[in-house]
């Protein structure tokens, strides 16, 4: 990598943040090591680094915590550690506003792949963003009045329509509060409106690299999507078993 990337672990087991500070900096990122919960939450919102490294079971305060603490002020990613299998703390982690979790015992490529994964997916969400900012920037300067919001920048399926140009998603006129992953799942489910879309396929593009055949990731997604779009949600997004998903027309 040309530039450094600054990422914060956030982890008590001294050794193991060792490990993985040491395993990161060969990798061509700087690191910083916090401890424990209580000073995490100053640190990632003053520092703001790249990417944030979060253990789970903290003292002082626990993961959980301090992810709902900085998820209004902090936009970076943060991959969650947990020595659990459960699904609960995996969908708890992910309502809270965490990108990915990896499970302990670590390992060193899996823990690499996921954060060059998550900082590739910012970066081009980043790009994205100032792409269109040009545009509505150049619009704006062509124009004498307020630019009204392009056809080409409102995607509908049924009940639900997306500003891809602002990422803002209305369902029944409402507006939904999603987090990026739960964004990028619908965004792909509308794209493909009325087609059956495998599990393999929204994992890849979601996460950037491959399903491993075990993760509920996915099956996490749709959970909370259908949760926040209605009680009749599994109509919407109806599951196709041993194939996927699909989002009604």
């Amino acid at each position: 990598m040309s530039d450094k990337k600054q990422i914060l672990v956030v982890e008590d087991d001294q050794d193991l943040a060792l490990l993985v500070s040491e395993y990161l900096n060969a990798q061509g990122f700087t690191t910083d090591i916090i401890d424990n919960g209580l000073d995490a939450v100053d640190e990632i919102i003053n520092k703001q680094p790249a990417l944030v490294i979060l253990d789970l079971n903290l003292p002082g305060r626990d993961g959980f915590s301090v992810c709902r603490a900085v998820r209004s002020q902090y936009p970076g990613p943060v991959l969650m550690l947990t020595a659990s299998d459960e699904a609960i703390d995996q969908v708890v982690g992910l309502e809270l506003g965490a990108d990915d979790y990896v499970n302990k015992p670590i390992e060193p490529r899996i823990l690499l792949a996921r954060i060059r994964a998550l900082l590739r997916r910012i970066e081009e969400i980043e790009y994205k963003n100032t792409q269109q900012k040009a545009a509505e920037d150049q619009i704006t300067a062509d124009s004498s009045g307020e630019p009204a919001t392009s056809a080409q920048d409102m995607l509908t399926a049924g009940e639900i329509s997306i500003n891809v140009a602002n990422r803002v998603v209305y369902f029944q006129q409402t507006e939904l509060n999603l987090s990026t992953p739960e964004y990028e799942l619908l965004l792909i489910l509308a794209k493909h409106a009325g087609e059956i879309v495998s599990r393999n396929f929204l994992f890849k593009q979601i996460k950037g690299y491959e399903y491993d055949g075990v993760s509920r990731f996915i099956d996490i997604l749709i959970s909370q999507l259908r949760h926040k779009l209605s009680d009749e949600a599994a109509a919407i997004i109806k599951t196709i078993r041993g194939k996927g998903y699909l989002l009604i027309r």
